[in-house]
């Protein structure tokens, strides 16, 4: 039951993000691809060879476990970069319900000081660099435009809310996640975001809107989200404290900070 709940939440959240998103995501990255491309991977390889040092450093200096060791620390720095797909992916990839409550409860150690530090982090370092931020924001809106609806209000709708079209977008999206190249597969995760994504950014098929609601979106991306980590959650926190150790901790602010 809690694994259909995890899912269905996943789901939700996923699917509704790409659809918020997705307007405006092909023209900000056409925009800036280099740099969106840099920082993306800077972020990634620097957190995993973060994440591979303190492996490395628990195992040799506690002598644990290096398949817990392992869990505990993907759990960790999913969770010190507040990413959900990463904490799904994580989950994914270990072989049994013991090393995924384990990774959920790394997840958990790690996810509160990466929502504050990251929230610290953005409002102190303007301050530190003394940017006027009241000028980069008009320099942004001079460089980076809205894009213009591509709804007219003439579009035929499939239902009030939008509901129609977001079911198609997350059927798709399990379909398309479920395929298999070789040991690689783009997994709900990544199907639910990139159909979401392509449909949120066209809008409409013809004459028919395929683009539910903002008060819809919202409300799943805030359901799934809760439904996601209530599922995660429970299964973790029945571990929590048989696995909670403080340099945990240290080794998530480590795995925010250095990234």
């Amino acid at each position: 039951a809690l694994k259909i709940v995890e899912n269905l939440g996943l789901i939700l959240f996923v699917t509704a993000v790409g659809f918020i998103a997705g307007p405006n995501f092909f023209g900000d990255f056409k925009r800036n691809f280099k740099s969106y491309i840099v920082i993306g991977l800077l972020i990634i390889i620097v957190g995993g060879i973060s994440c591979w040092a303190c492996t490395i450093f628990d195992i040799k200096f506690y002598g644990r476990d290096p398949k817990e060791a392992a869990a505990m620390l993907v759990g960790l720095l999913s969770g010190s970069l507040t990413s959900t797909p990463a904490f799904s992916a994580a989950k994914a990839t270990v072989t049994s319900e013991n090393l995924e409550a384990i990774v959920s409860v790394g997840h958990g150690i790690a996810y509160l000081y990466g929502v504050v530090g990251v929230v610290l982090f953005v409002q102190l370092v303007p301050k530190f660099c003394k940017a006027n931020m009241e000028e980069e924001r008009a320099k942004l809106s001079e460089a980076n435009p809205e894009m213009p609806s591509k709804l007219t209000g003439k579009e035929l709708e499939l239902d009030p809310f939008g509901f129609c079209a977001f079911s198609i977008a997350a059927v798709l999206g399990v379909l398309l996640g479920s395929f298999k190249f070789g040991n690689f597969s783009l997994t709900t995760t990544g199907g639910c975001l990139l159909l979401s994504l392509i449909l949120g950014h066209f809008a409409k098929i013809g004459n028919i809107s395929i683009t539910p609601t903002e008060g819809t979106l919202k409300v799943f991306r805030e359901l799934g989200l809760m439904l996601f980590l209530i599922g995660a959650g429970i299964a973790g926190g029945a571990e929590f404290v048989r696995y909670f150790e403080w340099v945990y901790f240290i080794y998530g602010i480590i795995m925010t900070m250095v990234p």
